[in-house]
């Protein structure tokens, strides 16, 4: 009776197909992730800004409402500007590893009108993508 089997050159070549197989669908699989992470992080950051604005315009704490960008981190601020805020009240947000932000440091709306004090940019910027998010004087907040 004559057995069938695979030779070790048969074996070692589909095990060579699927490798580079995968190794593409890897790659692929990565990029999209690190596409994913960025528009979270802008999303995140553009709903950050509207909730200071809502909070603004809601005349929480009769002051002013902002969002300061820091080193590795976001805060979300009540008064004139972050520097003299009240720390008990500001609240943290770390930013995404992989991230940079750049363009003005913080943004602040003014009670009850919601228009921003300073209008603007931000740039989110990683894996060799920016995304802009753009702040008008009204306080229009536009993200990608």
């Amino acid at each position: 009776m004559k057995r069938r089997a695979f030779t070790l050159i048969e074996v070692c070549l589909v095990i060579a197909l699927l490798t580079a197989v995968g190794g593409f669908g890897l790659a692929a699989n990565i990029g999209a992730y690190r596409n994913s992470v960025l528009r979270g992080e802008a999303g995140f950051v553009a709903n950050l800004l509207r909730r200071a604005r809502g909070q603004a315009m809601d005349n929480i704490g009769q002051s002013p409402h902002g969002v300061y960008f820091g080193d590795g981190q976001y805060v979300l601020f009540a008064g004139a500007d972050w520097i003299t805020s009240d720390v008990r009240t500001d609240v943290d947000f770390p930013a995404s590893p992989g991230i940079t932000v750049s363009g003005a440091n913080e943004f602040i709306f003014l009670q009850l009108s919601g228009s921003a004090k300073n209008a603007g940019n931000i740039n989110i910027s990683g894996f060799g993508r920016t995304l802009t998010i753009s702040i008008n004087q009204v306080g229009q907040i536009n993200s990608p």
